[in-house]
């Protein structure tokens, strides 16, 4: 399947998400996937055991999080999102996103201890 990593709609990225063949389409796909704007989508597809990228989806949760804390975002609202997706996360049973859920609520209380590699390439 061929997806265009800078330009994709979410359906592309489920599409491509549930193709087990599927190949990264370019070398920054974890950012691309967390900077689209498909935070709930990314969080399903992670939780979702017949997705055979839903490890890669987990990646993707994480680099939201590191985006907005090493970018210093200035969307006024972009930390109450990840927030939310956290609490959602938090009733995962997928143990990967249960403890990306835990991880992010402590990291953006201490946002001081934040590392940008441990985050983004977990």
């Amino acid at each position: 399947m061929k997806i265009n990593a800078w330009d994709f709609s979410a359906v592309e990225l489920e599409r491509w998400a549930y193709d087990s063949n599927a190949r990264f389409p370019d070398q920054d796909w974890e950012l691309a996937v967390a900077i689209s704007g498909n935070d709930d989508l990314v969080l399903k597809l992670s939780q979702d055991e017949s997705c055979p990228n839903r490890d890669f989806m987990v990646s993707c949760l994480y680099m939201i999080v590191g985006d907005f804390l090493h970018s210093g975002s200035d969307f006024p609202n972009r930390e109450s999102e990840i927030i939310n997706l956290a609490k959602k996360a938090n009733e995962s049973k997928n143990s990967k996103v249960y403890e990306w859920s835990e991880k992010t609520i402590h990291i953006l209380k201490n946002k001081n201890e934040f590392e940008y590699n441990d985050w983004c390439w977990v």
